[in-house]
């Protein structure tokens, strides 16, 4: 039953905006409160701490503080929203604890990864089958959100998704053993690169591009150790992709990215599109802000409210609402996550651990250019990994016991 839950949370989270509400009643709030019973009754108190936990753990302080700075304000009119929008995102956190600690069998954490993995397919489906609807030709109009909003508005969100846990179906279908898995993997990773060319998301085609490259370098190196074969056959790919992407990139795709640079007139001095312009000011604001209180920043969502727009950089607003202090802690959890993944190396869970690789650095890369790390129909499946990362710890550990 209660892998069932769990499951059913994975493929609801994505898709909770398209999803009818029950009267009266918030779908997530009823997961959360499942998954906060599973946390009570069905926790080991012997799970094996992972290396980001205590950094985790201090931004999530600093997190609660920025929240606690902004209600001090005392401005009444945004009291209400900004609770409602901290309550959304922190209690999603609650994901990675049950993921982590309430995982109990190898057999329920493969059921949870596969389920996982065709969340990410649905979510590429979805995304590709709007992008299909509304023509191949670019207009911002035209944009594919797939469940993450309405029209064009919530492209970014959908191509930040897809950007990010797309490198797990590529290390599935490279690592793989089983056919039917290294199918599914092989079958995913067409939609959601196809769904991705609908979002139009140069940054999330740009963030995908750099996860699926050392992706595939990983793969390679660990291939060489077992199947030289294959890794040469995986490189020669590799180049051979690389080198004519020209020629598989849709037209309509080079023509979006040449238009980021424009010419004002004929030999006139070039400049960015709008959206580029708009992106950089946002940039340019919140750093602004930044500087009026360096330290711990002017509160959660306060630079938002105040501008009407978020800083479309999850580590500039993080800079803002949360200081230097929230800044350095967030940053120490990502390298806390890298040397995770690294202490997987040779174990069974390779693919969990090259895949999340390439979904960290396309974490990182995506919110350079969106603030996808406060969008609670993004971040909740990202926690949801990192607590399957965490629960294939204790497995693997206790494979290397084993042949000790």
């Amino acid at each position: 039953m209660k892998k069932f839950i769990l499951a059913a949370f994975i493929l609801y989270l994505p898709f909770q905006l398209r999803l009818s509400q029950v009267v009266s009643l918030n779908i997530v709030n009823l997961f959360l409160i499942f998954l906060l019973l599973l946390f009570i009754f069905s926790r080991k108190s012997n799970s094996i701490k992972s290396k980001f936990e205590t950094s985790l753990l201090i931004f999530l302080l600093i997190w609660i503080f920025s929240f606690l700075h902004t209600l001090f304000l005392g401005i009444e009119i945004w009291q209400w929203e900004i609770t409602k929008e901290f309550k959304r995102l922190f209690t999603l956190v609650l994901g990675y604890f049950v993921f982590s600690r309430c995982v109990t069998t190898k057999k329920d954490l493969h059921f949870l990864f596969y389920t996982f993995l065709i969340s990410i397919i649905l979510v590429g489906l979805h995304v590709w089958r709007n992008g299909m609807l509304a023509g191949m030709h670019f207009a911002d109009f035209k944009r594919s959100s797939g469940p993450f909003g309405i029209g064009w508005e919530g492209s970014d969100i959908a191509g930040g998704f897809l950007a990010v846990f797309t490198p797990f179906l590529l290390s599935t279908t490279l690592l793989a053993r089983k056919k039917i898995l290294k199918s599914l993997g092989s079958f995913g990773l067409i939609i959601c690169f196809l769904g991705i060319f609908a979002t139009y998301s140069r940054g999330s085609m740009l963030a995908l591009g750099i996860a699926s490259i050392i992706t595939i370098l990983i793969a390679a190196k660990y291939f060489l150790k077992t199947s030289k074969f294959t890794a040469v056959v995986i490189l020669f790919i590799f180049v051979v992709l690389a080198f004519n992407w020209q020629r598989w990139v849709p037209q309509s795709i080079l023509n979006r990215i040449e238009g980021t640079v424009q010419e004002e007139t004929y030999g006139g001095e070039s400049k960015l599109d709008i959206s580029s312009q708009k992106r950089i000011g946002a940039w340019r604001t919140s750093l602004a802000i930044f500087k009026m209180n360096p330290i711990i920043g002017v509160g959660f969502k306060v630079p938002e409210y105040t501008l009407s727009y978020d800083a479309h950089n999850t580590f500039i607003q993080i800079l803002a609402e949360m200081g230097i202090v929230g800044f350095l802690a967030f940053l120490w959890f990502l390298w806390g996550v890298f040397r995770e993944t690294a202490s997987l190396l040779n174990t069974e869970f390779n693919y969990l651990r090259i895949g999340f690789i390439g979904c960290i650095i396309a974490f990182i890369i995506v919110n350079m250019f969106y603030s996808n790390f406060f969008r609670d129909t993004v971040v909740g499946t990202f926690w949801i990994a990192l607590g399957m990362l965490a629960a294939s710890k204790k497995f693997a550990v206790k494979t290397n016991q084993l042949k000790k």
